[in-house]
């Protein structure tokens, strides 16, 4: 029961009304434009559904339907609802808006209360706010009861406690329910005046009166013969029923705590707001106006049962609520199960009882959380996910993401990745084995090429060095060495100047050896041609300087125009492998590269063909059957290395293409030069011009025919 004998409403006054609410919570009511005397005692639905969707969190729920009906207090608290649900990032299941008056089967019949049955049934809400009246509320659940529906029901300030619905035959099977109501504070001396009402006069207290000739307490006679005074009216309505006797502790046990206080803050404001006027004015005629009371509620500020009483410039109060949780029996039982403080936490007693924490999918089968890998994926039911795979270069740490992250750049991911791994940086590294190999192998080439050149020069007039190609001996051992430096710049991250060097360098030096070796087999089919008709059709040909210069210069042309027209550089390539960035020398197109290395091997086969019908003359060193073997042996390895060059990338591409010049390089320089060397050092006879006219002379006896028959 409330004190209603402590009601307040509107002071009456002649130039103007304000009202102090105990029980209107309507948001509208805070828009001072529209209602600016209006002030309440109990918090507005802005607290409400603000608390409402911070219950959800709290507990972990993600999909919330809204039921609320068309009128102020229902249409407004649900749109309210839903956009501070938004700050939750909860997501919005169904809206349902119902008739204010759906309670009634002329305004809402069986089909009507079916579909708003159906859509509840049929979302894949966790919870169901209903913001609407007890009647209304009271019709819904009758239905869900009847149709078997169990759910998870948030119920408003006006049904939280509602003692009509928790009578429901049934009600234990509707699911969950939860409330809120405002504070329960108890009015101080409240309850014992109550108590000793039946022992007071009474005869001016016109509803206790009615109270006690409608619900006479047992054993009382009191007003059997009480003559009501002259200012007490019956409520005809009211006088219907006549009950048989009630307890003595009947209106002490039926307190309505909901409200009672707040009314109790009302009536004090409102004193406490006539004190400063009725210092300076005689308030029992009301010679004050309206507005001046109205600015000293506004300023009111004192504290009651602990409660700060104060009104913000909105004219609404914030108590804080209780959350109120039903135990379903029949009838069910409401105990708080927790309170939403002003500060705008949430504390739950017994939090496990109802959080939805661990449970990751649904009754209606909608997944609430994944697994790391995975993300949150819309289905065609609204507020219902399902857990898809996080593809290669995204990932997700599971949970409630509804999209997976991108990797960096420099990180790669799987299907279903928890995480992005650090890609690798593919570059032939200083420290990689293979490249130390290659150093080894290059620089110990290196190092033989200056050893030649120091032998060469100490032994420079010999037989051996002359047939060798005298003075383009040192020209070719010098672009063998330029060749092997170019080796150096296929190891390590490649930039613009290793990129624009390497293969020209290798192009221009490995061409100026092959000219040269072109050049010196010409010299010994000149020197072993006792033909006088074919030896001057060969002296035109022996001319060493023009042929080198004249390959050589090709060569050169052919690299300056790869470098310009296929604007050779190095990029970092990070699309073609997921798992690694490439660091590479790349070219728009390889036209001219397929030319430069169809030029090499259109040389390398001029001498080949050479040095091979040069086999079986009569040459005591034997220098076109090794140069037949150097050039063969070219050929072969660039012809090796076309194919696989056309199949990898990266690093294995530079180590590749390096091995290769290296086998070149090697093969020149084993083929031709080592055995000169040997002859030097080892062999010194036959580096004598006696010995090589002894060995042409018994060449020519042994094949039959004399020399000038070459």
């Amino acid at each position: 029961m409330s004190p209603s004998e402590a009601m307040p409403g509107t002071f009456p006054q002649t130039d103007r009304t304000w009202e102090v609410s105990y029980s209107a919570t309507s948001v509208v009511l805070s828009d001072k434009s529209i209602y600016p005397s209006f002030l309440r005692t109990t918090p507005s639905d802005l607290h409400q559904t603000n608390a409402m969707a911070k219950l959800a969190s709290t507990l972990h729920w993600t999909s919330i339907g809204a039921i609320g009906s068309n009128d102020e207090y229902g249409y407004y608290g649900t749109e309210e609802f839903i956009v501070q649900a938004a700050k939750y990032n909860l997501c919005i299941s169904f809206k349902k808006i119902i008739q204010a008056l759906m309670f009634r089967k002329d305004v809402c019949g069986d089909n009507c209360l079916f579909e708003i049955l159906k859509v509840i049934n049929q979302s894949a809400a966790e919870a169901v706010i209903v913001f609407t009246k007890e009647a209304n509320v009271k019709r819904i659940l009758e239905g869900a009861i009847h149709y078997n529906i169990s759910q998870t029901w948030i119920a408003t300030d006006t049904w939280s406690t509602s003692v009509l619905i928790a009578g429901l035959p049934g009600i234990e099977r509707i699911g969950r329910i939860l409330g809120f109501v405002q504070n329960r504070q108890a009015v101080p001396y409240f309850r014992e005046y109550v108590r000793d009402l039946s022992k007071q006069n009474v005869s001016k207290n016109c509803f206790f009166n009615q109270y006690l000739k409608n619900y006479p307490p047992c054993g009382y006679n009191a007003l059997s013969n009480f003559t009501l005074s002259g200012q007490c009216r019956w409520n005809d309505s009211f006088d219907t029923k006549k009950n048989n006797c009630t307890p003595s502790d009947f209106l002490e046990s039926n307190i309505d705590e909901d409200s009672s206080f707040s009314i109790y803050l009302a009536v004090n404001a409102i004193a406490r707001a006539l004190g400063p006027i009725c210092k300076n004015s005689n308030c029992s005629n009301d010679d004050f106006p309206s507005w001046q009371l109205l600015q000293e509620l506004k300023r009111v500020n004192f504290s009651l049962n602990n409660v700060d009483v104060q009104f913000d410039k909105n004219g609404d109060f914030l108590l804080g609520y209780d959350i109120i949780g039903w135990k379903l029996t029949s009838p069910a039982q409401f105990e708080t199960i927790g309170i939403y403080k002003t500060s705008g936490e949430i504390v739950i007693y017994n939090e496990s009882q109802w959080t939805s924490k661990n449970i990751t999918v649904t009754a209606d089968m909608c997944y609430k959380v994944c697994k790391p890998g995975q993300k949150l994926t819309a289905t065609d039911r609204t507020c219902c996910f399902e857990c898809t795979a996080c593809s290669a270069g995204y990932y997700s740490s599971g949970g409630y993401e509804t999209e997976c992250k991108q990797c960096k750049e420099d990180e790669y991911s799987l299907n279903q990745s928890a995480s992005c791994i650090p890609r690798e940086i593919d570059f032939l590294r200083w420290n990689d084995t293979f490249a130390a190999i290659l150093i080894t192998l290059n620089s110990t080439g290196m190092a033989l090429i200056v050893l030649f050149i120091l032998v060469f020069s100490f032994h420079f007039n010999t037989p051996v060095i002359k047939c060798a190609g005298g003075p383009l001996c040192f020209v070719m051992l010098a672009s063998l060495l330029a060749s092997f430096f170019s080796v150096f710049t296929f190891v390590g991250q490649p930039t613009t100047l290793s990129c624009q060097i390497q293969q020209p360098l290798f192009a221009v030096s490995f061409t100026l050896c092959i000219a040269c070796t072109i050049a010196v087999i010409v010299q010994i089919f000149i020197a072993f041609t006792f033909d006088i008709e074919m030896n001057c059709k060969l002296q035109k040909f022996n001319k060493p300087v023009l042929i080198t210069i004249g390959c050589t210069t090709l060569q050169a042309v052919l690299c300056v125009l790869r470098i310009k027209l296929e604007k050779l550089d190095a990029i970092r390539d990070s699309r073609t492998f997921q798992e690694k960035i490439l660091y590479e020398c790349k070219a728009e197109s390889d036209v001219y590269f397929g030319l430069i290395l169809g030029y090499i091997a259109l040389l390398a086969l001029i001498c080949f063909i050479f040095a091979f019908k040069g086999r079986h003359l009569p040459d005591m060193y034997k220098n076109a059957k090794f140069i037949t073997i150097s050039m063969l042996i070219s050929i072969v390895a660039w012809a090796v290395f076309v194919p696989i060059r056309l199949t990898i990338t990266g690093k294995y591409l530079s180590a590749t293409e390096a091995s290769t010049i290296l086998v070149c390089n090697y093969s020149v320089l084993v083929c031709h030069f080592c055995p000169k060397v040997y002859v030097i050092l080892f062999n010194n006879e036959i580096n004598i011009e006696k010995a090589i006219s002894e060995h042409i002379r018994k060449h020519y006896e042994n094949q039959g025919a004399p020399p000038g028959s070459m």
